[in-house]
């Protein structure tokens, strides 16, 4: 486990430091970022198996976007950028941005996904193509479980306060009955006297 989060750890420090350098012309360096697509390895993780992945190519920035989107709803997108190192070099640097429904509160887990393990997952997918490898399956299988842990973790907890906004909605609405009835005694059920033998009209 130490392994895979070494792993996780240097892709994100690398990404900090400002991408990876790759001895390409960034003409080409671009040519081969659009051929990258979304390699197996990073398809959606399985906690985001209702999401899907589009591929847009921006030329005009030298970039590549992949956008995450759910029902229709825009959760963000990666971005990766070429830029050129001298004639001969180039670097390549991924950023995430949000989406429109990034902040809404149901689509948490999966942005937090996004934003960290989806990532990495195409910035691996990105290495693998440029040096010429195959991808790392031991990260794709180290970052689901982490998933799939987070993902179960937060559904208990979800549950959990879901039967506590049901009690104390449930408390709330006692409360107010109880209210009621002390303020109107007299709405409460009481027996109801027969006025028909005081009715002169019925004798």
């Amino acid at each position: 486990m130490r392994k895979f989060v070494l792993i996780a750890a240097l892709a994100l420090g690398v990404a900090a430091c400002g991408g990876e350098k790759y001895p390409l012309p960034a003409a080409e360096a671009y040519a081969s970022l659009t051929s990258v697509g979304v390699p197996h390895g990073a398809r959606p993780l399985s906690p985001l198996h209702n999401v899907s992945i589009n591929v847009e190519q921006i030329p005009a920035d030298s970039s590549v976007r992949w956008s995450f989107s759910k029902d229709g709803a825009d959760l963000g997108a990666i971005i990766a950028k070429v830029d050129p190192d001298g004639e001969s070099a180039s670097v390549i640097s991924t950023d995430y941005v949000d989406g429109t429904a990034s902040g809404d509160d149901q689509n948490r887990m999966e942005v937090g996904l996004i934003k960290g393990s989806q990532r990495q997952l195409i910035e691996e997918g990105i290495r693998a193509y440029f040096e010429k490898r195959e991808f790392n399956s031991d990260l794709r299988k180290s970052l689901e479980m982490a998933a799939v842990h987070a993902n179960i973790g937060g559904m208990m907890q979800e549950a959990s306060a879901s039967m506590d906004r049901a009690a104390k909605e449930s408390n709330e609405r006692r409360r107010e009955a109880e209210s009621e009835v002390a303020r109107n005694p007299y709405t409460a059920s009481a027996p109801t006297t027969d006025l028909s033998r005081f009715d002169e009209t019925s004798r």
